[in-house]
């Protein structure tokens, strides 16, 4: 029950967080130059033509009315329909979120694959070479931009080695083979960053738990490296982990966003894109909507797995 009480009450409290994002995103769009109805009718078209797109489009309303009448189609689950499509924005987005969720997720496991062993083992090797490289490492992984990396990756493992296709995305459903194959690269390109911060955390957090008393008495007690490693070390060195796994998803999200274009996939961050341009006001305020109940999700599994890696944690 005392979980069901902190689901709930964080639920609740996403409610005015959402509104917040809302407000922000619609007044952002509205105030940025340019008219709507202009870029649909086009630059040619005569004032009477802009005007009747003006008032189909429901942007001769002010602005206060214009935005109550998407929260309130939002509440039911209605996000408008775009601007530029003229089809329902949740359709729109549903048909792109597999995309930029299998990317998001699969550079996370990139991620994680590569940050634990790489963290772990530096941290077991403080002060020698492998430990040093990985320092450097993990500050150049950092510091290169996704979309550096994104280009390079292609040029190599694409175009050179011909290992990957280097543009594309298939359906999991048509393909699963295919599907893995296209997510590889800009996976690679999105979590390599994902890595070089994990991989920091826990050597961090990995080398303060090591000098603790505990597990020199495991040690001392004959238990082997791979266990003291393993079920003391790093289920206790996970707490700050977790926190910043949680945050560099939240990057991932917008970092989508270039890999998509890098890579020609059409995910959500290539629909915002065309969105701004074309000003598509409903798609990009169901972009944002979407986004945030996605980042709130996640801090609320990242609340959760608190008390599964440290056992002092306790749900209030």
């Amino acid at each position: 029950m005392t979980t069901l009480r902190l689901v709930l009450r964080r639920v609740a409290a996403t409610v005015p967080m959402l509104i917040l994002v809302a407000v922000l995103t619609f007044a952002m769009v509205s105030l940025t130059p340019g008219d709507p109805a202009v870029i649909m009718a086009g630059e040619s078209a005569s004032p009477e033509l802009i005007e009747e797109t003006r008032e189909s489009m429901g942007l001769d309303e002010p602005l206060t009315v214009q935005f109550v009448n998407w929260v309130s189609g939002a509440a039911v689950g209605d996000l408008g329909t775009s601007f530029a499509d003229e089809r329902p924005v949740a359709d729109l987005i549903l048909e792109r979120l597999p995309v930029t969720l299998s990317l998001t997720f699969g550079s996370v496991l990139i991620g994680l694959l590569i940050a634990i062993p790489a963290g772990v083992f530096a941290a077991v090797r403080r002060g020698s070479l492998a430990d040093r490289a990985t320092i450097f490492l993990t500050s150049l992984g950092i510091s290169a931009p996704e979309f550096f990396l994104g280009l390079m990756i292609v040029l190599v493992f694409a175009l050179t080695l011909g290992w990957f296709p280097a543009t594309g995305y298939v359906p999991l459903v048509e393909d699963p083979g295919m599907w893995a194959l296209h997510l590889v690269l800009p996976c690679l390109a999105l979590g390599l960053g994902v890595a070089a911060e994990l991989a920091r955390q826990v050597r961090g957090s990995m080398r303060e738990v090591l000098e603790h008393d505990y597990i020199q008495t495991a040690r001392a007690k004959g238990v082997s490296t791979t266990s003291v490693l393993v079920k003391h070390g790093l289920k206790n060195a996970a707490v700050p982990v977790v926190t910043v796994l949680g945050l560099q998803v939240r990057r991932l999200l917008g970092g989508t966003v270039v890999i998509e274009q890098v890579f020609i996939m059409d995910g959500v961050g290539d629909l915002a894109v065309s969105s701004v341009f074309q000003r598509d006001l409903p798609a990009l305020m169901g972009i944002a909507l979407v986004a945030a109940v996605i980042v709130l999700l996640v801090n609320l599994v990242v609340d959760l797995s608190y008390s599964y890696f440290d056992p002092k944690v306790r749900v209030s």
